[in-house]
């Protein structure tokens, strides 16, 4: 492997960060600013899995010989599409559909190497205690997850909110599942002891 190979996480998120830093892996991070917009009847499972593609290949047009790993979040219920709610009101509404109720949260992972690309699915469902409106707008104003999928940010209070979660990838709830990650880097052959030695 190249000197120069390094790894690029296609995001801008800060908690996407913190898990790649706990693999203890030096990397840098670029915003891959696509439109998410899902498409017509798109179902949840291949929209993640468009979209983390669409993230890896486009910071890999400026960066095609570095490892680029990109990933992709939504909570389903039922036939219903949650993403990012952006603010209050939106997040309001996403707690109160999903307070107990069994949800799924999909997640689309890509790593990119050299033209060759891996993408994997892993789902996680999410069972929610009975959320009051009092707990929903106290936890709102504690958390304010407006940029988290389904409006639940699991690395801080959002834990609060959860009954018990079933996943393949334990990982996966908090928006880049790690083990299904480091499975991929070693299907596309990437050494991380070898770039582990670079920092």
């Amino acid at each position: 492997m190249p000197k120069s190979t390094s790894i690029i996480l296609a995001s801008s998120s800060q908690i996407r960060k913190d898990q790649l830093k706990q693999l203890g892996l030096p990397f840098t991070a670029i915003a891959p600013n696509i439109d998410e917009t899902p498409k017509k009847h798109e179902p949840a499972d291949q929209l993640v899995l468009r979209l983390s593609q669409e993230k890896a290949l486009k910071v890999a047009q400026t960066h095609p010989e570095q490892i680029i790993i990109a990933a992709d979040q939504v909570q389903t219920i039922g036939q219903k599409i949650f993403g990012k709610p952006l603010n209050a009101a939106n997040a309001k509404e996403q707690l109160h559909q999903s307070s107990n109720s069994t949800t799924i949260f999909y997640v689309g992972v890509t790593v990119h190497h050299q033209q060759a690309s891996i993408t994997k699915l892993v789902t996680t469902h999410v069972t929610f205690k009975p959320l009051t409106s009092a707990m929903i707008d106290q936890y709102i104003k504690l958390d304010q997850p407006f940029q988290a999928a389904g409006s639940i940010c699991i690395e801080k209070r959002g834990m609060w909110l959860i009954h018990k979660m079933t996943s393949t990838d334990p990982t996966a709830i908090y928006g880049l599942p790690t083990l299904t990650l480091l499975n991929l880097l070693n299907e596309l052959g990437v050494d991380l002891l070898s770039i582990h030695s670079l920092q």
